[in-house]
C-alpha cells in the first residue's frame, strides 16, 4: 500500500513538472522481446499457437498493459489479425511475459493439398503492437512451426482364401500408421490397389477409422476374385508367396462445412498367405 502510494506521488510530481510537454521526456520506453512459441491443442485439422513475449519496464512507477495487436501471416499470406485487452500490470524496473494465443486452421493455409502430406513445417510471420504506458510498441518475429503428418498406408498382408482353378476370396489388410502425438480419425479413404502390375481392387470405404496417437490400426478389404474375367495370369500371381504393390487414393477427413482429400501413395512388397 505504501510503495503504490509513493509511486502515485512520484507520478504526480512527473506530471506537474512536465505541464504541457510530452511525457515522453520523462519514461523510457518500455521493449518488447520475442520469448518463444509453443503449439498447443494440435490436431489434423487445427492448433493453437501460442506466443510468449517479454516486456519490460524500465521506469520507477509500474503501467498497465491494455492491449496488444497481431496479425499473422502464413507463406505470406495473412492468416489471423485483431487486438486483445490484456490489463496486464508490468511492475516498476521489471518485466513480465505476455501470452498471446492464436488459432490456425492447418486446412485454410495449406496452398496445395498435396503440401500437407510432404511438408513437416510451414514458416510464419507475426507484427504487431503492445501498448503500454502510453506508448505503441511494436514486434515482430518469424520462423517455423510444425505442420501434422498424414496417416502412413500399407499393404500389410493379403490373405489368399479358397484359391481354386475358378477363383479366390482375399482378404486384403491395409495397416494405417499415425506418427502424430495425437489420434486422427480418418472418416474415409478411396483407394485403387495393384498387385505385380495388375489393378487388382479400387473402392470406397465410409467407415469411420481412429488411428491412435502414436500408433497404428488395421483396416480389411473383402474382394471375390474371378479368375475366368481375369484369366490365368491372375492365378499364378496369387499363387506366389509375396508380390509387388501399388496403393493411391484419397483420405477424406470431415471438417466444418462438408470433407476434405488429401492424396496418398505407397509402394511395397506384400506377402500372399494362405
Amino acid at each position: 500500500m505504501k510503495k503504490s502510494f509513493v509511486n502515485i506521488l512520484l507520478l504526480t510530481g512527473i506530471l506537474c513538472v512536465a505541464g504541457c510537454q510530452s511525457l515522453d521526456h520523462f519514461f523510457q520506453k518500455p521493449t518488447v522481446t520475442f520469448n518463444s512459441i509453443k503449439i498447443k491443442d494440435m490436431s489434423i485439422q487445427d492448433a493453437t499457437a501460442v506466443f510468449y513475449f517479454d516486456v519490460s519496464n524500465p521506469n520507477i512507477v509500474g503501467g498497465t498493459l491494455s492491449h496488444l495487436t497481431y496479425d499473422l501471416a502464413v507463406n505470406q499470406k495473412s492468416v489471423a489479425r485483431g487486438a486483445v485487452d490484456k490489463g496486464l500490470h508490468i511492475p516498476a524496473k521489471g518485466f513480465k511475459t505476455v501470452e498471446l494465443p492464436v488459432s490456425i486452421n492447418y486446412f485454410d493455409i495449406i496452398d496445395s493439398l498435396s503440401d500437407i502430406a510432404t511438408t513437416k513445417e510451414i514458416a510464419y510471420d507475426l507484427t504487431g503492437t503492445v501498448n503500454l504506458m502510453g506508448f505503441n510498441l511494436p514486434y515482430h518475429t518469424s520462423g517455423n512451426f510444425p505442420l501434422p503428418e498424414l496417416p502412413d498406408i500399407i499393404v500389410k498382408k493379403i490373405n489368399v482364401n479358397n484359391l481354386s482353378w475358378m477363383g479366390a476370396a482375399l482378404d486384403v489388410v491395409l495397416e494405417l500408421e499415425n506418427n502424430n502425438s495425437f489420434g486422427v480419425n480418418l472418416n474415409g479413404l478411396e483407394y485403387n490397389i495393384a498387385v505385380g502390375g495388375k489393378s487388382l481392387i479400387n473402392g470406397k470405404s465410409q467407415n469411420g477409422t481412429p488411428i491412435p496417437q502414436s500408433g497404428k490400426t488395421t483396416m480389411n478389404i473383402p474382394l471375390d476374385v474371378n479368375f475366368i474375367r481375369l484369366g490365368k495370369s491372375a492365378f499364378d500371381l496369387l499363387s506366389r508367396k509375396s508380390s509387388e504393390y501399388k496403393i493411391n487414393g484419397e483420405m477424406i477427413f470431415e471438417v466444418p462445412g462438408g470433407e476434405k482429400r488429401f492424396p496418398f501413395s505407397n509402394a511395397g512388397n506384400v506377402l500372399l498367405i494362405k
